[in-house]
């Protein structure tokens, strides 16, 4: 019972000393910024290994030169430029939006350039 009432007052002081609007702001600003550092990651392998994206473009079946150029391009953009919206804006904001549903877009497009 000691240990109870001791453990009740620190969660007291705790509870008193933190806001918990300030914790949950940062702690959606972090998820966010985990959620999209897979496209961001992904973004910056394809400008980095371009040749071999352009290679893969081709082996997957993309004749044009055009295409197996432009494909990783369009992948670099819409993945940089949609994380992009989703972390650099404000909780709920219309470009948070746009960004996430940029990126599911990419989601449901990218098994397509694969055919």
């Amino acid at each position: 019972s000691h240990s109870l009432i001791m453990s009740s007052a620190v969660l007291r002081m705790v509870d008193e000393a933190v806001s918990l609007k300030h914790v949950h702001r940062r702690l959606a600003y972090f998820a966010k910024l985990l959620i999209v550092t897979t496209f961001m990651e992904d973004a910056l392998r394809v400008l980095l290994m371009f040749s071999e994206q352009r290679q893969s473009m081709e082996a997957a079946g993309w004749q044009s030169l055009a295409l197996q150029s432009a494909l990783p391009i369009l992948s670099f953009c819409v993945q940089f430029g949609g994380s992009l919206l989703v972390v650099l804006s404000a909780c709920a904001s219309h470009r948070a939006v746009v960004g996430c549903y940029t990126l599911l877009g990419w989601c449901l497009f990218h098994p397509f350039m694969y055919q």
